[in-house]
């Protein structure tokens, strides 16, 4: 029966033909890019991977990174497990496991991007800014990095020096680019954003309007739009823009602590159960670990007039690693102006 059944072609074990064929795909295109046979373990947590099944993809990635420390895709699958640990939200797991990949030799820049995306998750651009000036060392030229330097490093403080190599740096850039080229918006959104921060407002808030036209904004420029909306104090088109930022990027906490600001505005506006709310939410999204969201929701249980858990979350703020890249003097004189204005409203 075995012979039969072998002289046939055939046999209980094979594969269907387009399995097979995939399969033998799969491992010339791994030969071909790493020199090696494939790891099993790390082909089906792609597999998965594109599923969207990280939990699932996170396991596989694991067992095949302790099997094959030393082999030459360890690099690019570390990196995937830290991808899918950032989508499940497991962030101190993918940072540690994105600091192992700057100590190596091969340098990934998706590895200092993602990074830098969950530090801004847990409120800490400073660290953020810093890591993206050294992806800027090994990428010079690269607009995504630049871009993502930009944006962090203009959360926190920078000195005149420091903006004028940043200034000389986008214009540089953007004089290479051209009128086609689909990354300016990217490129543009960062100029804009440095000039409403730290030159010409106007000019600024003009470039930003221009890349909001294209319909093709990144998630970047309709945040700072809405940021901008709240500070003019036109507090509807801003909560229209932070919605439309906080669909785009459901894992930033920022759209939606702007949001939560907003309630606390002085006048109709002002809803401190709704800000609240936005706040834990805010606060949930950074694992209560960002500084800022931990201040706003002290000053919504002020406003809510539950001043013991105000003082328990005004305490914890302190104590959160990111403290340190928050501005606490104008925290405290935020929740004075809370005060007054709560007054006045009575």
């Amino acid at each position: 029966m075995l012979r039969s059944n072998v002289s046939r072609g055939k046999s209980r074990f094979s594969l269907p033909k387009p399995a097979l064929v995939r399969n033998l795909q799969n491992n010339i295109r791994w030969y071909r890019r790493w020199g090696t046979l494939p790891v099993r373990d790390w082909l089906k947590g792609a597999e998965l991977f594109k599923k969207g099944e990280f939990a699932e993809a996170a396991l596989y990635y694991q067992r095949g990174l302790e099997l094959n420390g030393s082999h030459p895709a360890h690099s690019s699958a570390l990196f995937d497990l830290s991808y899918c640990q950032y989508r499940l939200q497991r962030y101190p797991e993918a940072l540690e496991n994105l600091e192992s990949l700057f100590s190596r030799d091969s340098v990934i820049k998706e590895s200092y991007l993602l990074y830098a995306r969950i530090l801004v998750c847990l409120g800490r651009p400073v660290s953020a800014a810093r890591a993206m000036l050294e992806c800027l060392e090994y990428y010079p030229r690269d607009l995504q990095v630049l871009s993502c330097y930009t944006h962090t490093a203009l959360s926190g403080q920078m000195d005149e020096q420091q903006q004028r190599e940043l200034r000389n740096r986008l214009y540089s850039e953007k004089s290479r680019l051209s009128l086609e080229d689909a990354r300016n918006v990217h490129l543009d959104t960062a100029i804009a954003h440095f000039e409403m921060k730290t030159a010409d407002l106007r000019k600024g808030e003009r470039m930003l309007a221009r890349v909001l036209a294209t319909g093709a904004a990144p998630f970047e420029a309709v945040l700072l739009r809405g940021e901008r909306l709240l500070e003019q104090g036109r507090i509807l088109p801003a909560r229209e823009q932070l919605t439309r930022a906080m669909t785009a990027s459901k894992r930033d906490p920022r759209p939606v602590l702007l949001l939560a600001k907003s309630y606390l505005r002085s006048g109709s506006e002002f809803k401190p159960d709704w800000a609240l709310q936005l706040a834990e939410a805010a606060c949930r999204l950074s694992q209560w670990e960002s500084a800022e969201c931990l201040s706003v929701l002290a000053r919504a249980y002020e406003a809510n007039d539950q001043q013991t858990n105000a003082q328990i979350f005004l305490e914890r703020m302190r104590n959160v690693p990111s403290a340190d890249e928050l501005n606490v003097q104008y925290f405290q004189s935020s929740l004075r102006q809370l005060r007054a204005q709560k007054i006045s409203n009575t």
